[in-house]
């Protein structure tokens, strides 16, 4: 049975209305996404006993906490805002006096210090904010190190020799002894393992750079489906209608994660002189079974 969800957007469009203006005053630029972490952060600062807590909605995914109604809130102001760079946007100057006069930081006041403090610095701001957020309050230990030593690494380097792969493999294992231990990632935490299992093979058969091009997908699959399953268990209960679904989700991209780990067995013991041609035409054969083009659901 759907629960009747309150409309929070009047107290999520002041706020928004007050941090534009905030921004405009100190000529900070920012993207949908940094704002959602700011309001994030500011509504973490209050702490769950304060009285806009639960009508800030968030849930863990893909890139950190999101927030459907915090998102809808930027675009519904989209007129009074100017691109600054393609995903930057700074209040235009028109609107400037009628985003000042907002009663809203009156009734809540203990919103202007934290404010205040977070953007007092820009460059700090604009730097640490999202690794903050995932020091701070990601639900599991495993999310910081496996976003931004994992992940990050995967969806941006193209060469394995763009790095350290020992100390990579290295902080992949760090990661697995932080999987968590309840039962809903049991099927996940051993897709993991084997995955390490087959990612240490490689290595030692000095194939790791060959076959980096090959090792990026299984690993950011890895994370998108462990974050899908976090959003299920992490979320505000603005979101309980969205469970059963997200859920199902989950299951199926493990289905889908199943299947990619156990085709990387077939980069285990390559030994064609580690020729990148021969691992491709390998590597392709061994995927065959799935399609390599699959479209992945990115909010945001």
């Amino acid at each position: 049975m759907l629960r009747k969800v309150p409309n929070y957007s009047a107290n999520i469009d002041n706020l928004m209305k007050y941090l534009l203006y905030e921004l405009k005053v100190r000529n900070m630029d920012i993207s949908k996404t940094l704002m959602i972490k700011l309001i994030f952060k500011i509504k973490k600062e209050l702490g769950k006993d304060y009285e806009l807590y639960p009508q800030l909605p968030y849930y863990w995914y893909f890139y950190g906490p999101l927030s459907q109604p915090i998102a809808d809130s930027f675009n519904y102001f989209s007129n009074a805002l100017q691109h600054t760079a393609p995903s930057r946007v700074l209040l235009k100057d028109e609107y400037l006096n009628d985003f000042e006069s907002n009663e809203f930081i009156s009734k809540y006041p203990e919103i202007e210090p934290i404010t205040t403090t977070l953007l007092k610095n820009d460059q700090k701001f604009y730097k640490n904010i999202k690794k903050d957020i995932y020091k701070e309050y990601a639900p599991f230990t495993i999310m910081y190190p496996f976003k931004f030593d994992i992940f990050d690494i995967a969806d941006t380097l193209r060469s394995g020799e763009q790095f350290n792969s020992d100390k990579f493999i290295k902080n992949i294992f760090k990661c697995e002894a932080k999987l968590p231990c309840e039962d809903y990632y049991t099927r996940y935490n051993n897709l993991f393992s084997k995955f390490v299992t087959n990612l240490d093979f490689i290595n030692e058969e000095n194939n790791f750079n060959a076959c980096w091009e090959f090792l990026r997908d299984p690993i950011k699959d890895l994370w998108r489906t462990f974050v899908k399953g976090v959003r299920v268990e992490f979320k505000d209960d603005y979101y309980t209608y969205k469970e059963s679904s997200w859920n199902r989700e989950y299951i199926n991209s493990l289905d889908e994660l199943s299947i990619t780990i156990n085709e990387t067995n077939n980069l285990v013991h390559l030994n064609n002189n580690n020729n990148p041609d021969f691992l491709k035409l390998e590597y392709i054969k061994a995927m065959s079974n799935i399609s390599l083009y699959r479209k992945y659901d990115y909010i945001l």
